[in-house]
């Protein structure tokens, strides 16, 4: 019960957004994957809630752990939740599958196909199951509005409407009906569609490029705008599985107890220990988070000491987290080697917070430290592309505001 109630405690931190959550059981095995509009509020009713159901109630008694990774809307958290069943094939979403009371998604068997939900699935073009037929309704009127699928249920081999309906004005809808797109064309679409739920979206990029980039050419510019807007709702669930993947091969190559989705990186900038200067940047899901940067003037009176600069820096950024002013971040990452990872354990340790993980990277070798090592961290071929790039965009992003900051005060002393 006891590791339950950390559990517990952890879902209630979780952030208020839309994204996917990995329930992990016994040595960090993922046991069930879902989404939600809401994730501090979808994940804490796992242990909030007394009835749960037979099945859900052994669910919630063998999680040890949570990850989770946030989207940006909720067809992203639905493409993603399915992407992640299909890699991990976890043991209690396998079982949803011979259970015919949950949702699917149908791309019919028609000469112009549609796509519905449904609880009697065939036997081919179908998708999930889902847990959440609500948002499922959402997703599919999103999947219409970018890829242009009819929704109507008109037999178009026998009887064919005067004219297009309301979608249709809307953009919602190509118009099939009214022999304003051909078969072929249509086909595409819908091909689209299957690669955008089967998570196949590097092809699918590659494709709607493509298709845009010919009816660029052909002066199409309307229908070149409107695969323009689907390559943007595109790239923008690649970009949400890009940046999971990354995290989690940075979180197996740091030993990192969660998911990296909150990092901080520290970075200091100074000419010979004269306008020291210290910056704090966030980064969410991968995201710059600008607003919440803060900037320090180092109070530390020697020279040169970068090391103790960024101790400086840890306490006076840490210390406002023991009065919960601020979120605790998955990761500290320094600009440096191992003295400036040393001297931010060090005050962490101090501040009674020795559990927040620190790393630092270095800038002439590209090299990655992380406490009690002697010796750089060995990165594999897997992870040194993605993982890297991300830890260097992080600390690339200080070193940048911190430049600034530095620069700013300069200015002021020479002024003054």
């Amino acid at each position: 019960m006891e590791k339950l109630s950390s559990v517990f405690e952890k879902s209630k931190k979780l952030p208020p957004t839309s994204g996917v959550y990995l329930f992990k059981g016994n040595r960090d095995a993922v046991i069930y994957i879902g989404k939600a509009a809401n994730l501090r509020k979808r994940v804490s009713s796992y242990f909030s809630k007394k009835d749960l159901g037979a099945r859900y109630g052994i669910l919630r008694n063998m999680i040890k752990d949570i990850d989770y990774i946030v989207t940006n809307s909720e067809m992203e958290a639905l493409v993603l939740e399915s992407n992640l069943i299909k890699e991990y094939q976890p043991r209690y979403n396998v079982q949803l599958k011979d259970d015919k009371k949950y949702p699917y998604l149908e791309i019919t068997n028609e000469e112009f196909p549609r796509i519905l939900i449904t609880r009697s699935p065939a036997q081919h073009g179908v998708y999930g199951p889902y847990t959440d037929v609500k948002s499922l309704r959402r997703v599919v009127k999103m999947i219409r509005e970018v890829f242009c699928l009819r929704s109507c249920n008109y037999d178009l081999r026998k009887r064919k409407p005067s004219r297009p309906c309301l979608d249709y004005d809307l953009k919602r809808c190509s118009g099939p009906c009214a022999g304003h797109i051909n078969k072929e064309d249509y086909n595409k679409m819908v091909r689209q569609v299957r690669l955008f739920l089967e998570g196949r979206n590097k092809i699918l990029r590659i494709e709607v490029e493509r298709e845009m980039k010919k009816a660029s050419f052909h002066q199409e510019y309307e229908h070149a705008g409107e695969l323009r807007d689907r390559l943007t709702a595109i790239e923008s669930v690649l970009k949400v599985e890009e940046i999971y993947h990354t995290m989690k091969k940075l979180k197996a190559l740091l030993n990192l107890p969660a998911l990296p989705y909150r990092v901080e990186g520290i970075d200091i900038s100074h000419i010979s220990g004269a306008e020291a200067t210290g910056v704090i940047t966030v980064f969410e899901n991968g995201i710059p988070k600008p607003g919440e940067y803060r900037r320090f003037r180092i109070k530390f009176c020697g020279t040169r000491d970068d090391c103790a600069m960024i101790g400086e820096i840890v306490e006076r950024r840490y210390r406002r987290l023991l009065k919960k002013e601020i979120i605790k971040p998955d990761l500290i990452l320094v600009d440096g080697g191992k003295g400036q990872v040393g001297s931010a354990v060090k005050k962490l340790k101090e501040l009674g917070l020795p559990n927040i993980p620190v790393a630092g990277i270095a800038k002439r070798f590209e090299h990655i430290y992380i406490p009690r090592s002697k010796t750089p961290v060995a990165i594999g071929p897997a992870q040194k592309g993605p993982v890297l790039n991300f830890l260097k965009s992080i600390r690339d992003e200080a070193h940048r505001f911190a430049q600034k900051y530095h620069h700013l005060l300069r200015t002021k002393r020479v002024f003054q």
